[in-house]
Parts: structure tokens; C-alpha cells; sequence
């Protein structure tokens, strides 16, 4: 799956991993933990680590290379 991901977005492609703020937060002077409306599945660090490795494993697999960003 993550091959064929790769192929059809012309070598790149985004896994959001736990929740988000509503885009419209990330632009505005709000603070993200002052909203509700997160979108997505909240995940502990823990869970996100280890998605994340997993994600890692799989891609190198394939031979692909992963880029991260952490916003907390």
C-alpha cells in the first residue's frame, strides 16, 4: 500500500497522525488548545511514536525515504 501511495502521488504523500485544530485555527492568533473541533483520532506520543516507526519500517521497505514535522 504504501508503494503504490508513493507511485500515485508522484513520490509523496502526507499521513496525518492523531488530531488537528480546525484549519482555520492554525491561521489565526487563537490558541490550538483553545478550540474543540479537532479533527481526527487523538493518540497518546506513545501511539504516535510508534505509528510513526512503523511508517519508517515500511517505507524503507519499499525504498522510500520519510520526512517528519512535529507540531504539539
Amino acid at each position: 500500500m504504501i508503494a503504490e501511495l508513493l507511485t500515485q502521488q508522484h513520490g509523496e504523500y502526507v499521513f496525518h497522525i492523531g488530531a488537528q485544530p480546525p484549519h482555520a485555527v492554525l491561521f489565526s492568533e487563537e490558541p490550538m488548545n483553545a478550540t474543540q473541533d479537532w479533527i481526527g483520532t487523538e493518540r497518546t506520543l506513545e501511539k504516535v511514536d510508534e505509528i510513526r516507526e512503523l511508517i519508517d519500517r515500511l517505507t524503507d521497505e519499499v525504498g522510500g525515504k520519510v520526512g517528519s514535522i512535529e507540531v504539539l
